[in-house]
C-alpha cells in the first residue's frame, strides 16, 4: 500500500530507542516499558524467565553467576531485586548491551540470565521453581509513536505491529 516507503530497523536497548524517539530520529519504537518513559501503547505483557545453557548448571554455583544487561535495564533491575529479596548471593560475570550477548554467555555456561520468554532460543533452558530461583515479574512491551507529524504509512505500520505482536487478552472489547 506504500511502495515508496523505506523501513529502517534499529535493534538496541529501550533506553536508546526512547532517546532516538525524543530526538525525532524514529517514527515508531517497540520497547520494554521503563518507569521514566512516557506511557506508550501496551502491546503485550511478556514473562521474564531465568535461563541457563542446556549443558551447564550455573544455577547450582554460589554466589550465583549472572549475565546481565547494563545498569538501567529493567531485566537487570528485576533480577537483582528478586535475588536480594530472596537473600541470595550473586556475582555479575558478564555484562552485555544486547540479548545476543547474554545468550552467548548463557550458551557458554558462564552464568544464568534473565530473558523475556520470547528470547529463549535453542540450547537454552528455562529454570523452573525447582531451581530455587525467585519468581520474576512480567515486563510490558509498549509501542511508542513520535509525538507529532506521524505519516499515515508509519501509523499503519504501528497498527500492524501492535496487532501482530499484541496479546489478544489486551485487545479492547468489541
Amino acid at each position: 500500500a506504500y511502495p515508496q516507503v523505506e523501513i529502517q530497523l534499529r535493534c538496541t536497548r529501550s533506553v536508546h530507542l526512547n532517546a532516538a524517539l525524543e530526538r525525532d530520529e524514529l517514527d515508531i519504537a517497540l520497547m520494554t516499558n521503563q518507569p521514566e518513559f512516557r506511557r506508550g501503547e501496551l502491546v503485550r505483557c511478556e514473562p521474564l524467565v531465568w535461563v541457563a545453557g542446556l549443558r551447564s548448571q550455573p544455577e547450582l554455583r554460589r554466589p550465583l553467576p549472572l549475565a546481565v544487561l547494563p545498569q538501567g535495564s529493567v531485566y537487570r533491575h528485576h533480577a537483582l531485586e528478586a535475588l536480594g529479596a530472596a537473600g541470595m548471593q550473586w556475582s555479575i560475570r558478564s555484562v552485555s548491551d544486547s540479548i545476543a550477548g547474554l545468550q552467548a554467555a548463557v550458551l557458554a555456561g558462564l552464568a544464568v540470565s534473565v530473558f523475556p520468554q520470547c528470547a529463549v532460543v535453542a540450547g537454552v533452558r528455562c529454570l523452573d521453581d525447582a531451581s530455587g530461583l525467585p519468581k520474576l515479574p512480567p515486563i510490558e512491551l509498549v509501542l511508542h509513536r513520535k509525538s507529532h507529524d506521524l505519516s499515515d504509512a508509519a501509523e499503519q505500520l504501528a497498527q500492524y505491529i501492535a496487532h501482530e505482536l499484541g496479546d489478544p487478552a489486551l485487545a479492547p472489547a468489541g
